[in-house]
């Protein structure tokens, strides 16, 4: 929704500001994509499971204090999906 908002004052600017927003919309995929060539290259006997290479790479990667952050951080990002279907569920 936010993009939606933003794109049209975006597309009226400089194309210095397209390149931005595009490199922005992008980044998160790449940041994606290189997480996963890292834990295929840390854990090639586990890629026939990948739903255990979080939790594996998450207690490799971090100490205590911070890996009780990231999973916090985890929750977080999957109660607010699943809020947001549930509220697209809801109105329909």
């Amino acid at each position: 929704m936010i993009v939606q908002r933003v794109l049209p004052r975006v597309m009226r600017g400089t194309p210095r500001r397209e390149r931005f927003c595009r490199f922005l919309k992008i980044l998160p995929v790449f940041m994606l994509v290189l997480l996963g060539i890292i834990a295929f290259a840390l854990f090639p006997d586990q890629v026939k499971n990948p739903i255990s290479l979080t939790p594996r790479w998450s207690s490799i990667s971090y100490r205590s204090a911070s890996l009780a952050l990231v999973m916090a951080a985890l929750l977080a990002a999957v109660m607010g999906a699943m809020s947001s279907v549930f509220n697209s569920a809801s109105r329909s």
